[in-house]
């Protein structure tokens, strides 16, 4: 395991996340990914030959948006709208958040499909919770988009705290997310999750 030092993840991230299926590219991931490597929350897997297995970007809450986010194709808005509303259900049941508070474990983490099952997700969620810890976040949130990583958070101390259903969410009249759940039986539902970060204070 690695805390990311700065350009490490440009070259090696790749993901297969439910909503990019309904959109080409990784473009959205990509713009991420940039902010994520000139930080160093943001961790990657690695095994004795130095290949990436796994990565999981982690950020402040309080973060705003990449520039280029604004940007994005159009066939990208769907994603963002899903985005914005889970994200709106989950600040509604907070308190006002300050820079520096939460951590927030972004949707774009990921395990390449050889690596799974193998307890990485795990080990970067602990891991991360000692990064918010010795960053001084007292609390974390974490978007997932998939039941599996869902239950692996919930083990882990988070709450499931805001969801959207695929099946059932509306962009511009359509259920544009409808057949995701065909595609494979763990993808349901668009959530973030909150723990608070173990510390001596309390």
């Amino acid at each position: 395991m690695r805390r990311t030092p700065p350009g490490a993840l440009n070259s090696q991230f790749s993901t297969l996340t439910p909503t990019a299926v309904c959109v080409s590219g990784q473009s959205m991931a990509k713009i991420f990914v940039d902010r994520a490597a000139s930080q160093n929350l943001s961790l990657i897997a690695i095994d004795e030959e130095e290949k990436v297995h796994a990565v999981m970007l982690n950020e402040d809450w309080k973060e705003p948006p990449p520039v280029a986010y604004h940007s994005l194709a159009s066939e990208w808005r769907p994603v963002r709208a899903a985005f914005n509303e889970v994200h709106t259900r989950f600040k509604a049941q907070q308190e006002f958040i300050q820079p520096g508070q939460m951590l927030h474990t972004l949707y774009f983490s990921c395990v390449r499909p050889e690596a799974a099952q193998q307890g990485v997700m795990g080990s970067l969620f602990n891991e991360s919770i000692s990064v918010a810890r010795d960053n001084n976040f007292r609390e974390m949130c974490a978007d997932t988009s998939s039941d599996g990583t869902a239950k692996l958070a919930n083990n882990l101390g988070f709450d499931n705290t805001a969801a959207l259903s695929y099946r059932d969410f509306f962009f511009d009249g359509v259920k544009v997310f409808d057949e995701l759940p065909a595609q494979n039986d763990q993808w349901t539902e668009l959530a973030t999750h909150k723990r608070k970060v173990p510390s001596d204070m309390y």
